[in-house]
């Protein structure tokens, strides 16, 4: 199993300060992922994990994997409040973590997973391109 942590972050539309893909969660095929959102932000925010895409519109499509998005997803975390989902990488290919309020994705936040057939661990990288 794997486990990603994002914090809503106070000083941009970002998950723990990365926006528009600056940070790529890797995770082997069949892996079941674990996600814990915490929202540090005074805006309500959320997860829901969807394809890669280079354009985001206002709302987001269906989560890609069964389970994979916070409950209420369009309509947030209150500031302060966590919530933990799993969900099950049954499928290899490039999506994104993204938060669900409508607009926010488009804003920037979002963040990067990509299942991995022959990856054998977890991993995780940052970059500065925004």
């Amino acid at each position: 199993m794997a486990w990603i942590g994002v914090d809503a972050d106070p000083r941009a539309m970002s998950f723990n300060t990365a926006a528009r893909g600056g940070e790529t969660f890797v995770v082997p095929l069949g892996w079941t992922v674990e996600i814990r959102l915490r929202n540090r932000d005074a805006a309500p925010h959320s997860v829901r994990v969807v394809p890669a895409t280079d354009t985001l519109s206002l709302t987001l499509p269906a989560a890609v994997f069964p389970g994979a998005e916070t409950a209420k997803a369009e309509a947030g975390l209150m500031y302060g409040r966590s919530e933990v989902f799993r969900f099950k990488a049954d499928r290899a290919g490039k999506f994104l973590i993204a938060c669900a309020v409508p607009g926010h994705a488009a804003a920037g936040m979002y963040v990067r997973l990509v299942v991995e057939p022959n990856a054998s661990a977890a991993s995780w990288s940052q970059s500065t391109a925004r």
